[in-house]
C-alpha cells in the first residue's frame, strides 16, 4: 500500500475516492472448502507438470489440522509407486510430506520436510523444482527446503487432483479451504513468488503460468483455469466441495490497532547499533491514558531502539537501557503522519514528514529479541490506537533527501539497503480476514505475526489505506526501459492518481547529475494508468532514467532508476571474465589503442592503462571482492571481482 500524506487541498477527492474503494473493495473473494473424507478438484492430465526438470505449483491453503492432507498430487490411477504428492501431516505436527518419485520407486520422499503448514491459518505454498534433482519449499514466502534427490525416470501422470491423492485408490483427503491454485513451467524465483502472492498484477498469460485456478465461481461445480497459456483445462469439483469467503488478495491497506493488546512479532530487522533507519507512517487515533508503542528493534529496556509516544501525544526515541529522549514533537490525531528514526555512527536524527526534528549523539545497544509493532512485550502494555502503514527498516542511514523523495510512494522490495518491508497490501479492508495472520515481508525473511487482532470489523483489522482524510498522489505499479530501433522506450503504469499535474523524464550517466529530456501529463484518475516516452537520442554509453511526478500542490516522487546500455552500439572493449574469480581479468579491445580506466564503486580513479587491440590479461589480485567500472571514453562496463 503506498503511504499517505497530509494535504487539506486534496480534500474533494478524497470523500469521493473513499466511497470508491469501499465500494470496490466488498468482501467477492471465494476459496473452495473440502470436508477431509473425499471432496477434491479433478483436473485435466494437461495440466500435469511434475516430468519437467522446472516447474512450481503454489497455492494458499487453511488447513483444519487432521490426517494427512494432500493439497496438490500427480499419480497414475490404479498404481501406488509413481507419484508427484504435497501434503501436510497431523503426525508431524504440519511437517509437509513430499514425493516425487518414478516407476522404481526412485527420487525424493521427504518425510517430514522443514517446511510446514500451521493449522487453521492462511499459508501460501510453493514447491519448486529447480533443476531434475533439486526441490525448494517455501512457506510464506521464505525458503524452508532445498533438497536434492536421485532424479527419477520419466513417468506419465493421468490423475491430477487438487485435494486428494488418487492412486490405487484415494487416499489423503485434505480437510480446509484451498485457493490460488498456479501452476508453472518455470522454477519461480522467491522474488517472484512473493511480488504476486496476492495476486497483485500477475497477468493471466504471465510467463510459463500453465494454469490458474482463482477459485472465484463461489458456486457450482467448474473451477475455470485463468491462464490464456493454456486455455480450457478447467478443474471439476467433485463430491461436493463447498465455497467460501476468502481474504487472499491484494488490498492497498494499512494495518489497525485497537489499543487493547494488538501487537506484530518478527525476527529483528537488524542487529546493527548504527546505521540503521527505521521508518513508517502512522495515524493515531490521540488516546493519552498510557504510552503507545509504535515499534520496538530488541528488547524493550534491555537492548536495541524503540519509539512511542507518550501520554502528552509527545514522539519519544528510546535506546533501550541507555536513555530515552522526548523530541517535544506532538503527533497530530486521526491524520497521517510519517516518521524516520536514522541512527548513524554519531548519533541519530528523528524527521517527522521529512523535517529534522530532534537529534542526538547517543548510541545504541546491540539488539536481541524480536522486532515488535504496536505492543511492549516487556512491560505488558503501552498498546498502539490506531493505523500503521509502510513500515521500512534499512541497513544504512538514509539521508534527509531519501527520506522525502520516498516516503510518499512505494518503493521496489529490492532497494539496496532495505532489509524488512511490510506493506500490509492484504486481505479485504475492514471485512473478515479470518486465518491471514502473517504479514509478508518483501524484502527479507522477516514476516510478521499477528497476535490478538480480530481481524474482522473496522478495528483490529486491516483497513483501506485511504479511509483517512487524505490520500497519495498516486501508487507506481511498474517501470521499464528497454532499445527499440536504436531510441530507448520508457514504459510506465500507476495507480490511484489524485491531483497530478505530469511526469518528467530525467536521464544521467552516473546517477549524480541528472538532466530532464521529457514530460508527459497526467490523466489524473483513480484506476490503473500505463504511460509511455521515447528518447529518441540516447547516449552511447551506460545511461540511467527515472521518472519525476509532480503534483499540484507542489510535492513530488521519483520511480526507480532504470539503466541501460544500448546494444546497437559496438563496444570499445569487451569483458571476457565477468565476474572474475580467479584474480585474472581478461579484455578485449576492440576498436584502436585505448586508455583504459578502473574505478570502484563509487568512482575513485585505481589506475589507467593503454591497450592496444586484441585480448589482454591483467592482474587484479591487488583488488578487494566487490564492484569496479571499467571505463573507456563514454563506454563502460561494471566489473565484479569475487
Amino acid at each position: 500500500m503506498s503511504v499517505l500524506q497530509t494535504a487539506a487541498n486534496k480534500m474533494a477527492c478524497v470523500v469521493l475516492l473513499t466511497l470508491f474503494f469501499l465500494s470496490s473493495q466488498s468482501q467477492s473473494n471465494y476459496a473452495v472448502s473440502f470436508d477431509g473424507v473425499d471432496d477434491y478438484i479433478s483436473l485435466p492430465a494437461a495440466a500435469a507438470v511434475s516430468q519437467l526438470n522446472n516447474f512450481t505449483i503454489e497455492a494458499w491453503v487453511y488447513w483444519n489440522g487432521s490426517g494427512n492432507a494432500c493439497i496438490y498430487s500427480e499419480t497414475v490411477q490404479g498404481n501406488n509407486i509413481p507419484m508427484f504428492s504435497i501434503s501436510p501431516r497431523s503426525a508431524d505436527a504440519g511437517g509437509i510430506e513430499l514425493v516425487l518419485r518414478d516407476n522404481a520407486a526412485t527420487g525424493l520422499v521427504l518425510q517430514p520436510a522443514a517446511a510446514a503448514i500451521t493449522a487453521n491459518t492462511w499459508v501460501h505454498l510453493a514447491v519448486v523444482r529447480t533443476s531434475a534433482t533439486t526441490l525448494q519449499t517455501y512457506i510464506n514466502g521464505v525458503l524452508k527446503d532445498n533438497t536434492t534427490f536421485t532424479a527419477p525416470a520419466p513417468w506419465t501422470p493421468d490423475k491430477v487432483n487438487i485435494g486428494i491423492r488418487w492412486r490405487a485408490s484415494q487416499d489423503g483427503p485434505f480437510g480446509g479451504k484451498i485457493e490460488d491454485v498456479r501452476i508453472w513451467n518455470t522454477a519461480r524465483t522467491q522474488a517472484q513468488i512473493k511480488a504476486n502472492m496476492f495476486n497483485n498484477n500477475l497477468s493471466n498469460n504471465a510467463s510459463g503460468l500453465v494454469a490458474y485456478y482463482k477459485m472465484n465461481e463461489g458456486s457450482g461445480t467448474n473451477a475455470s483455469n485463468s491462464s490464456s497459456n493454456t486455455p480450457g483445462i478447467n478443474g471439476t469439483l467433485t463430491n461436493g466441495p463447498a465455497w467460501s469467503i476468502s481474504p487472499i488478495q491484494f488490498g492497498g491497506n494499512a494495518l489497525h490497532f485497537d489499543q487493547l493488546d494488538d501487537r506484530l512479532v518478527a525476527p529483528l530487522a537488524t542487529t546493527a547499533t548504527s546505521n540503521v533507519t527505521m521508518e513508517m507512517w502512522l495515524n493515531h487515533e490521540g488516546g493519552t491514558g498510557t504510552d503507545h508503542l509504535l515499534v520496538s528493534n530488541g528488547v524493550m529496556g534491555t537492548n536495541g531502539y524503540a519509539m512511542y509516544i507518550n501520554t502528552q501525544r509527545k514522539l519519544c526515541v528510546q535506546f533501550n537501557a541507555v536513555g530515552t529522549w522526548n523530541t517535544n514533537y506532538v503527533v497530530p490525531s486521526n491524520s497521517w503522519t510519517h516518521i524516520a528514526l536514522v541512527i548513524g555512527t554519531t548519533g541519530f536524527t528523528l524527521y517527522a514528514n521529512g523535517v529534522n526534528v530532534y537529534s542526538n549523539t547517543a548510541a545504541a545497544l546491540t539488539p536481541t529479541g524480536n522486532f515488535i509493532l504496536g505492543y511492549n512485550t516487556v512491560a505488558g502494555g503501552q498498546p498502539f490506537d490506531g493505523m500503521i502503514d509502510e513500515v521500512r527498516i534499512w541497513n544504512t542511514a538514509r539521508t534527509q533527501t531519501e527520506i522525502q523523495n520516498n516516503r510518499s510512494q512505494e518503493i521496489d522490495p529490492s532497494t539496496p539497503g532495505l532489509t524488512l518491508y511490510y506493506t500490509f497490501n492484504q486481505g479485504v479492508a475492514a471485512g473478515t480476514n479470518t486465518g491471514l495472520t502473517t504479514v509478508i515481508d518483501l524484502a527479507g525473511n522477516n514476516n510478521g505475526t499477528l497476535t490478538n487482532f480480530s481481524l474482522s470489523g473496522t478495528t483490529s483489522n486491516f483497513l483501506a489505506q485511504n479511509s483517512s482524510v487524505v490520500t497519495l498522489p498516486l501508487r507506481w505499479l511498474a517501470f521499464t526501459v528497454q532499445e527499440q530501433n536504436k531510441t530507448v522506450v520508457l514504459e510506465w503504469a500507476t495507480a490511484s492518481e489524485v491531483n497530478l499535474s505530469g511526469f518528467v523524464i530525467e536521464r544521467s550517466v552516473d546517477v549524480k547529475q541528472w538532466q530532464t529530456i521529457g514530460s508527459v501529463p497526467s490523466v489524473s484518475a483513480v484506476e490503473k494508468n500505463e504511460y509511455r516516452f521515447t528518447d529518441a537520442l540516447p547516449l552511447t554509453s551506460i545511461s540511467y532514467y527515472r521518472i519525476r511526478e509532480n503534483d499540484r500542490d507542489g510535492s513530488y516522487s521519483y520511480s526507480n532508476v532504470k539503466m541501460i546500455r544500448m546494444k546497437s552500439v559496438s563496444g570499445m572493449f569487451e569483458l571476457i571474465s565477468n565476474p572474475v574469480i580467479n584474480k585474472t581479468l581478461q579484455v578485449q579491445i576492440n576498436t584502436t589503442k585505448q586508455n583504459l580506466q578502473l574505478f570502484t564503486g563509487d568512482g575513485k580513479l585505481l589506475w589507467i592503462k593503454q591497450l592496444t587491440i586484441g585480448g589482454h590479461t591483467i592482474d587484479v589480485s591487488g583488488l578487494t571482492k566487490g564492484m569496479y567500472i571499467l571505463s573507456s571514453g563514454e563506454h563502460q562496463k561494471k566489473l565484479v571481482i569475487r
